[in-house]
């Protein structure tokens, strides 16, 4: 029997939920009930406790995608079961690429149930196992890749993170500024690589005057393939004295020549200035499609 979990019952329909409930009872698991996506994101805003997340593929108004979304926001580490009751459904293969851990078909039981569980605890447990024997004198090095349409930037601070703090044992200070430098970097190779959008458009409006022209090309691009399909490569690099991390779009990059020296950047202009300012080290290449930064390790 796998180990007791808080697990969040996402489904529409009162009867699944019930029978989903008294299988994990069962199990010595604490359930937690949602009808709908958002009472589900509700639920996980209000508790930081929970452990696995349920949840049906098709729903009214927020599929079972769109909470893999927000979970990915909310608690990127957060394991998602998705359940179907389509043997054949298509968007069971797009809810594990979007970050979906497993998936179950409807309807199951209780040994299908624990199995999946388990299966969740031993990879959770064997992949900290791994980290946790690397030692002090060991070299690490990771790599992520992400289309523009599928990335996760908290997704990904958090799995940089993680491992920061079982190899490096940095002070929390420092794991921050590097949380931060990989936000700046990654969101500068989405948006300017990848999407190829100019930051003036933030100050430009559409016919709503609600609506930015960036926020709209935004949106249009993360629909065309185009850009939307686009590689953004991250590679993680743990010494014993240094963290180093790159981070590379698929597009023409971006301007590295306002980094420094630069007072009248307004403030959607920062982002170079915060990395290099965090930063030990900053260089680019490939024409701006790449930058790489380095910590210390005091």
């Amino acid at each position: 029997m796998s180990v007791s979990q808080n697990v969040l019952v996402v489904d529409g329909q009162r009867g699944i939920r019930s029978t989903i409930e008294t299988m994990l009872n069962q199990l010595q698991h604490t359930v937690h009930l949602a009808k709908s996506g958002k009472q589900a994101l509700h639920i996980m805003g209000r508790r930081s406790d929970i452990d696995l997340v349920l949840c049906d593929l098709h729903m009214e108004k927020m599929s079972g995608l769109d909470v893999i979304g927000a979970c990915s926001e909310i608690s990127p580490n957060l394991p998602v079961i998705l359940m179907s009751a389509q043997s054949r459904d298509a968007s069971l293969g797009e809810s594990l690429r979007l970050g979906a851990v497993d998936y179950l078909m409807k309807p199951f039981g209780i040994a299908e149930l624990e199995q999946v569980i388990a299966r969740i605890d031993q990879t959770t447990a064997e992949a900290a196992q791994r980290l946790q024997n690397i030692g002090p004198e060991s070299n690490l090095e990771m790599s992520f890749h992400s289309t523009s349409r599928q990335l996760s930037v908290r997704r990904l601070q958090a799995v940089v993170k993680y491992s920061l703090q079982l190899y490096t044992r940095m002070p929390e200070d420092d794991l921050l500024n590097i949380s931060l430098a990989l936000e700046e970097a990654v969101l500068n190779a989405h948006e300017h690589g990848n999407l190829e959008l100019d930051s003036v458009w933030k100050e430009e409006y559409v016919h709503d005057f609600e609506t930015t022209l960036f926020d709209a090309i935004r949106k249009e691009r993360l629909d065309h393939a185009e850009y939307a399909d686009r590689i953004l490569d991250v590679h993680l690099k743990l010494r014993p004295d240094s963290v180093t991390v790159t981070v590379e779009d698929g597009g023409k990059g971006y301007l590295a020549g306002v980094v420094r020296g630069n007072t009248e950047l307004k403030p959607h202009g920062m982002g170079l200035i915060i990395i290099t300012h965090l930063m030990d080290a900053v260089h680019f290449d490939k024409g701006g499609a790449s930058i790489t930064f380095n910590k210390k390790i005091s």
